[in-house]
């Protein structure tokens, strides 16, 4: 599972999450930075591969534009407002279950108000937020991992499979090779020898 679930709509914010992603896949793997568009493969169930993400994650990042609040549907109601919002679902389903909510603020968005958001979502304002500006992308992005830092480096730790599995003593061995020279140290079942015999002899 991911560490970090960037929540965002695509029309207020889908550039800035982008660029959020792009950022934080080259500091911590993108198999640990969740974005919609860009971890799901075709065929994938959206809905299933979605929450499993979200409720693997350490840190929900929230990307707010200047639309954010106000972005309507084909009806004319706010999407906010709607239960079945994607958006709305996320950041709900993250509060539930303590994941730790980062509001990330973009150029003209302005700060949230409790009375202007719906009752599920009136604790959002009160999240310590980071900003993202676009005349200082490169400073924002930085301040942001250095948080990101503090709550998702080193929860997974990505192990070696099958033969790229480094031995104990920290020879690599590959395929068929064979080691030729002196072995020091324990053989399979434990016990302790010296160099081989036949140093340097072709085995």
């Amino acid at each position: 599972m991911a560490d970090v679930f960037v929540n965002y709509r695509t029309d207020d914010a889908g550039y800035a999450a982008g660029l959020v992603y792009e950022r934080l896949r080259a500091e911590f793997g993108a198999e640990n930075v969740f974005r919609d568009c860009r971890s799901m493969h075709a065929g994938a169930d959206f809905p299933d591969e979605l929450w499993s993400a979200l409720r693997g994650s350490a840190v929900l990042l929230v990307v707010i534009g200047p639309d954010w609040l106000t972005l309507e549907d084909a009806t004319g109601r706010r999407r906010i407002d709607d239960p079945n919002d994607f958006v709305r679902r996320e950041i709900v389903e993250a509060v539930d279950r303590s994941i730790r909510v980062i509001p990330v603020f973009l150029d003209g968005a302005k700060p949230l108000v409790a009375s202007d958001l719906p009752d599920a979502l009136t604790t959002l304002p009160d999240r310590q937020f980071v900003t993202l500006r676009s005349r200082h992308d490169g400073a924002d992005l930085d301040y942001l991992v250095k948080e990101l830092r503090l709550f998702v480096s080193g929860r997974k730790r990505r192990e070696p499979k099958g033969n790229d599995a480094p031995s104990r003593g920290g020879v690599r061995i590959k395929g068929d090779a064979k080691v030729i020279g002196p072995v020091i140290g324990g053989d399979v079942y434990g016990n302790v020898r010296g160099p081989r015999a036949g140093f340097g002899d072709a085995q």
